[in-house]
């Protein structure tokens, strides 16, 4: 038997992964492979997510109903940036990676101030990340009658850099 939490988890990665038709075979490893048909009840291009937490500009958590009656929350990271870090900037820059810290301070500011709690966004093209219980997706908002790109605001302003998943780019001196 797998635990609730491990297989509702697997259960997220794998309905994340899945979009494209209405009908599935889960495969949940653990113990062995256990194997069972889902009907999917969500839109085939993405989910409504709504705003828990900002982590930072580049992750925050949602809560995504998953199937009907039955919500989770995961950490979403959004797809095609990097933005400074709060928790380990680059101590190999010049001022010990204070101004990146600052700007990333502000960078998870103007997120806060641009997605409130509990407000619901637009993931699409969600995959898995490289690192366990975070998905990866485009993130749009909803700002008067228009919806952002969450990516490409952050770009236009400064605030993130492209970024494909290889060497994180350096954020000493904003360059």
């Amino acid at each position: 038997m797998i635990p609730l939490k491990t297989w509702a988890v697997r259960l997220i990665a794998s309905r994340l992964l899945r979009l494209v038709t209405r009908r599935r075979l889960l495969a949940v490893a653990g113990a062995g492979m256990v194997a069972m048909p889902i009907a999917m009840t969500t839109a085939d291009s993405g989910y409504v997510g709504e705003l828990v937490r900002v982590i930072d500009a580049d992750t925050q958590v949602y809560a995504v109903s998953i199937w009907p009656g039955l919500t989770q929350e995961i950490a979403i990271r959004v797809r095609g940036i990097d933005t400074p870090e709060m928790r380990r900037p680059d101590r190999t820059c010049p001022d010990d990676g204070v101004a990146e810290k600052q700007l990333a301070m502000q960078a998870t500011e103007q997120v806060s101030d641009w997605i409130k709690i509990g407000e619901a966004v637009w993931l699409d093209n969600v995959s898995l990340g490289k690192y366990a219980g975070r998905a990866v997706a485009d993130v749009e908002f909803q700002e008067g009658s228009e919806m952002v790109q969450l990516a490409e605001r952050l770009i236009a302003l400064g605030y993130a850099k492209r970024y494909d998943g290889g060497r994180r780019p350096s954020w000493c001196g904003h360059d």
